[in-house]
């Protein structure tokens, strides 16, 4: 099911309300990715032997994923929190995430996501 939404903003009071929002809302943001990122390169620290158990978190080998683990602004409103480790043009953040064909998945992002959720929420309360 699919809704469309439409808020006409004629004014500007409208418009400086929303700003003022929208101002409140990007510390605790920026402050969530980062948290968000940080947690899921935690998530990645045990060493490497011995290999890491299907659908586990991946051992850590050299460093590549883990550093890769970032978070940033995308744009007004939206952050987002980007795992990147590529080797000989292979993404293997990904297929690490979501497995491959020959490999079960070792996922870190999403077991991440349900880690922070509560804790996430913390961060908006005191914004208003």
């Amino acid at each position: 099911m699919r809704m469309n939404l439409k808020i006409k903003t004629s004014g500007v009071r409208a418009m400086r309300t929303f700003r003022k929002v929208e101002t409140i809302l990007d510390k605790p943001q920026a402050r969530a990715a980062s948290f968000m990122a940080l947690i899921a390169r935690d998530m990645v620290k045990t060493p490497y032997p011995p290999v890491s158990s299907y659908y586990m978190p991946p051992h850590l080998r050299t460093g590549t994923l883990r550093s890769g683990i970032t978070s940033f602004k995308h744009r007004r409103l939206v952050y987002m929190i980007q795992a990147s480790a590529i080797k000989k043009n292979f993404n293997y953040a990904q297929a690490l995430e979501f497995g491959t064909r020959k490999m079960k998945p070792r996922p870190y992002m999403r077991p991440m996501m349900m880690k922070t959720y509560r804790q996430i929420n913390s961060f908006f309360k005191g914004a208003f």
